[in-house]
């Protein structure tokens, strides 16, 4: 009987574990996480949109061995217009690991390398994508694996629609290309990115 007391504990135990593991909290303008740990602080006219959660499959061609099904959370905070905001995704790999590739996968890649916020080394790529209705965005995304194998992304894009005096999407290339006026509104992308979105310890 004791021995039967002593499972059922340790059940609750990690049961309580994984419940604290997984909260993810927003309050104010401050969005939180214990595991992975994560806390960003975001611009106050970013409101939360919505929360999806899906389960697909995954193949990496350079490592069979870390293919299987991956588990994706993802958080979508923007401002009034839609015209800016933050996306935060966590996806868990059932096996393997994730390989981080901050090049492939993008079609209009500006800049793309290591960055280290609040301590942490994130890749990052900077990066135009273009949505069903035509409507142009920039976007920095930084991201990191984590977890005991490394079986967790983390992922945080910060994205900003451009004006239509803008130069479109499919002419916005790597960093040296950039005519005046494109590296201008870079420039500006990025202080409104160090602006609305902060990295906390």
């Amino acid at each position: 009987m004791k021995k039967i007391l002593v499972c059922w504990f340790l059940l609750l135990i990690i049961a309580g574990c994984g419940l604290l593991q997984n909260k993810r909290e927003f309050k104010q303008d401050i969005f939180s996480t214990v595991y992975p740990d994560l806390t960003l602080k975001m611009n106050e006219l970013f409101l939360f949109e919505e929360q999806q959660e899906s389960t697909k499959s995954i193949f990496f061609t350079t490592a069979p061995e870390s293919s299987g099904n991956v588990s994706q959370e993802l958080f979508f905070f923007v401002n009034e217009r839609k015209s800016r905001g933050i996306a935060i995704e966590f996806s868990t790999l059932n096996r393997g690991f994730w390989i981080l590739d901050s090049i492939s996968g993008v079609d209009n890649l500006i800049d793309s390398g290591t960055e280290k916020q609040s301590g942490i080394t994130y890749q990052y790529n900077i990066f135009t994508y273009s949505t069903k209705e035509d409507r142009c965005f920039l976007s920095k995304r930084f991201a990191r694996k984590t977890g005991g194998g490394g079986n967790i992304l983390v992922a945080i894009s910060y994205f900003q629609e451009l004006p239509e005096t803008a130069a479109p999407c499919d002419q916005w290339h790597e960093m040296n290309t950039l005519d005046e006026e494109q590296k201008k509104r870079l420039s500006q992308f990025l202080a409104d990115c160090a602006a609305d979105m902060q990295f906390m310890e």
